[in-house]
């Protein structure tokens, strides 16, 4: 057994021991509740791992607290969020046709989020609370990552509105954020949310143009700064840059994010957010709040990207 499959064995054992009651997978290790938007974009991870039941434990208990509207809400049922529903209509899309009458809570799901697209195009969510007030942290252009599971919706039953509609709002977003997608200045982690957004929408040529440009901020050992200009990494977001550099066929590329990552995973088999730890970013910033993402807790989200990225890796090999 070489070192990323023991990685990935550890990995794999940190899902099972934080998934809560069968039905979802934990927001983090130190928050222990169930996060409905990974938990739904777990479920292609699932089944790509070869644990089709727990998938559809996850499907099933999705389906179960989908909103009278189609609409799912955050980790504290709090608000209904258009990317959260996306995500859970990828886990379903992923696993419908091993678990039948999931089409009507998709259909549901998509109606809901198309009823917040504007004339435009552009594809708007009741509450943003989740996202901060920091608009070089996170932005709306992340909405590029909901389009997929529409447009998939559409061509696996039928609806070429939905095919329409997903062609639509990513039209808008290159049309008004062309330089925001393609010059990085978010968390790497939303970021790379936009990257495979163009991959998965067929925008292959902007996306490679684009990862070059977001390969470019990086430490002195390769690795993609977990926000530009600051000496901080986000695990999460090595782990999708190397899943995207993987789909466009670099594994060069790709291995250089995805070797430095797995180093940084936690005997648990989970990582923290960011690195380095609290003490030492406290260290650099002693004087205000330190710029770091989950730096001490171990977040669902980059477990399940590392899986991504194993399996996409090792269609390399």
């Amino acid at each position: 057994m070489n070192q990323f499959e023991r990685n990935y064995e550890k990995a794999l054992k940190w899902v099972h021991q934080n998934t809560i009651d069968g039905n979802g997978i934990t927001l983090s290790r130190y928050k222990h509740v169930i996060y409905p938007e990974v938990t739904g974009y777990f479920i292609p991870t699932l089944l790509d791992c070869g644990e089709d039941e727990l998938a559809r434990s996850y499907a099933k208990y999705l389906i179960s607290i989908q909103k009278p509207d189609g609409s799912w809400y955050d980790s504290d049922d709090k608000a209904p969020y258009v990317f959260d529903s996306a995500q859970i209509l990828k886990g379903l899309m992923a696993i419908h046709k091993m678990m039948p009458g999931v089409e009507k809570a998709i259909i549901r799901g998509v109606d809901w989020v198309l009823s917040n697209m504007q004339d435009n195009g552009r594809l708007t969510t009741p509450c943003k609370d989740a996202w901060g007030n920091d608009e070089h942290f996170c932005r709306e252009i992340i909405h590029m990552y909901c389009l997929s599971p529409i447009r998939d919706a559409g061509e696996a039953f039928g609806i070429q509105q939905y095919i329409d509609s997903a062609e639509r709002i990513m039209d808008y977003y290159l049309n008004m954020y062309r330089d925001k997608i393609l010059n990085f200045d978010l968390l790497s982690h939303f970021h790379a949310y936009v990257m495979e957004a163009l991959f998965d929408m067929g925008r292959i040529e902007l996306c490679e143009e684009a990862m070059v440009r977001f390969a470019s901020h990086c430490n002195a050992k390769g690795a993609i700064l977990g926000r530009r200009n600051l000496p901080w990494v986000c695990s999460t977001g090595c782990f999708q840059a190397a899943l995207v550099w993987y789909k466009l066929g670099k594994k060069p590329e790709g291995d250089k994010q995805f070797e430095y990552a797995c180093k940084l995973q936690n005997q648990s088999g989970g990582w923290y957010g960011s690195y380095p730890s609290n003490r030492i970013l406290n260290h650099f910033y002693p004087d205000r709040k330190r710029p770091g993402y989950f730096g001490a807790d171990e977040i669902s989200w980059a477990v399940k990207y590392f899986l991504d990225a194993y399996h996409c890796r090792i269609k390399w090999e």
